[in-house]
């Protein structure tokens, strides 16, 4: 394992910045400061001459021709040499140390609103009505206003209403960076500016999906997919709790899972069409960008999005694709851009989930012969891929929620593969539906429904078992290292040769 750290330096200048965000509030993280100079130590005392201190990049990160430099700038997969691989890591931990967000202060009673605001989230509707972050001036409240009419994010707006303070403990303190809630459903929304194109663009291609699922499967079969492709707040209570007792929640978040399902199809169009690899890559962009809009803008969705365009781009920059990489420097922006997210338990699930993947999913086997084999394989994968999510997840929703789900490991082996099927299958049905429309709702119907019906009866069942959800005392986050510790020594690198 420290030699791929060793040819990675995006993992070094992840873990110091990761470090001074929390260093103030933990001082003893400080000790994991240790592992990060040891790698430039031992590489500086071997000195800078030593045949063994400019070898190759690992196969993960190896240069493609033969004449090209060593080191290209992405994605990040090189050395950091003599005094940098002491000054980046440094410079990394005391920008953390500069960024730590200050804790949120809510307002202390309630406060009157009236004047221009500025519609700052993507709404997130559910039955009736929609949620978003309200932008007063240099304040930000949460707003809950009627469905009617449709908001997107930019929206300008003219209010007069009350704001109140968040209820004591409220999530949306450290989520959302609120300091207060402001009610809008019993008054009228008057909308002075629409928001930007792409915007209105997003949100129009998310109900377009909602409309084509519905009336192709159905009420119910539709609010199934919406929650499973667009993240939509269309499940009953009973069916989110389901999800979270067999801990296939993640499913309806619109992460990492998404994007690299929506990417795969984008890209495997693009591969078809006679258009020149920059302009494929620019269209898996222009799309997943729209559908991190659609979805929300979820750091989790954000950050899938920059680590898929890094690794589809890391040939033009005549590198190897190395997934590793991308994800830490796409964690990297996302924690400039908002640091608070290192606390949220939605950032560190997504992040182990997708680094255990890349780490631990990579399924070798011989070439198929037949479409059985094929089929057989990937079927194999995407079990794997399911136990490998339990394991890496469980800890963690322990330590965040105090539960233990017992069954997830079965139930993610169910319905991860699934669940990735039926998002293929509508989103390129809904794509389709313009010219086949008759085709794209059969397949809807026939395929896309049944299987987002698989995942909530399998969820179901393995919910209703005994013991499925087991409460566990609290305890130090502390404990968390020697078990994640241990699962990167178990990790070593596979290398298959042509």
């Amino acid at each position: 394992m420290i030699e791929e750290i060793d040819h990675r330096a995006s993992i070094l200048v992840l873990a110091a910045l990761a470090i001074g965000l929390t260093l103030r509030a933990h001082p003893l993280n400080i000790a994991f400061l240790v592992p990060i100079a040891y790698i430039p130590f031992r590489r500086w005392g071997r000195g800078l001459g030593s045949p063994k201190d400019f070898r190759k990049p690992p196969l993960s990160a190896e240069v493609l021709p033969s004449e090209c430099h060593p080191e290209g700038p992405l994605p990040l997969a090189t050395n950091l040499r003599g005094a940098k691989g002491l000054a980046v890591p440094t410079i990394a931990l005391l920008l953390g140390l500069y960024l730590t967000p200050t804790p949120v202060k809510p307002i202390p009673t309630t406060e009157f609103l009236t004047g221009p605001a500025t519609v700052a989230s993507v709404p997130n509707e559910s039955n009736n009505e929609q949620v978003f972050d309200l932008q007063v001036g240099n304040k930000r409240f949460l707003a809950y206003a009627p469905k009617n009419p449709p908001l997107v994010l930019g929206d300008q707006l003219d209010i007069s209403a009350i704001a109140k303070p968040p209820a004591e403990n409220s999530p949306f303190l450290l989520t959302h960076r609120d300091i207060g809630t402001v009610d809008l459903k019993g008054r009228k929304l008057i909308v002075t500016a629409r928001g930007p194109w792409i915007n209105r663009t997003a949100d129009g291609w998310r109900r377009q999906f909602a409309d084509f699922v519905t009336t192709s499967v159905g009420k119910k079969g539709g609010d199934w997919l919406r929650a499973l492709v667009f993240r939509e707040g269309t499940l009953e209570k009973d069916e989110k709790e389901t999800l979270a007792k067999t801990g296939t929640v993640h499913l309806i978040t619109a992460g990492g899972l998404h994007i690299f399902a929506l990417a795969f199809f984008v890209n495997l169009v693009c591969a078809i069409l006679p258009i020149p690899r920059t302009l494929q890559i620019l269209g898996v962009a222009l799309v997943l960008t729209l559908f991190a809009l659609a979805t929300g803008l979820q750091p989790s969705t954000i950050r899938a999005v920059v680590m898929t365009i890094i690794y589809l781009s890391a040939y033009k920059f005549a590198r190897d694709p190395d997934p590793l990489s991308a994800l830490c420097v796409a964690s990297i922006g996302v924690l400039l851009w908002q640091p608070f997210q290192l606390d949220l338990p939605g950032f560190q699930l997504s992040f182990v989930s997708v680094a255990a993947l890349i780490l631990f999913a990579t399924h070798r086997a011989k070439p198929p012969k037949n479409a059985r084999e094929f089929l057989g394989q990937r079927l194999l994968q995407l079990v794997k891929a399911g136990v490998i999510l339990s394991l890496a997840t469980e800890p963690l929703i322990a330590y965040h929620f105090g539960t233990i789900t017992t069954t997830s490991i079965f139930s993610n082996a169910l319905v991860v593969g699934v669940a990735t099927c039926a998002l293929i299958l509508s989103t390129a049905s809904f794509a389709l539906s313009p010219l086949f429309p008759a085709a794209s709702a059969g397949i809807v119907a026939s395929l896309a429904a049944p299987m987002a019906g698989w995942i909530f009866a399998v969820s179901d069942w393995f919910a209703s078992l005994p013991s499925a959800v087991i409460q566990v005392p609290e305890f130090n986050a502390y404990w968390l290292a020697p078990y994640y510790g241990a699962g990167l020594m178990l990790w070593r690198l596979k290398i298959v040769q042509p």
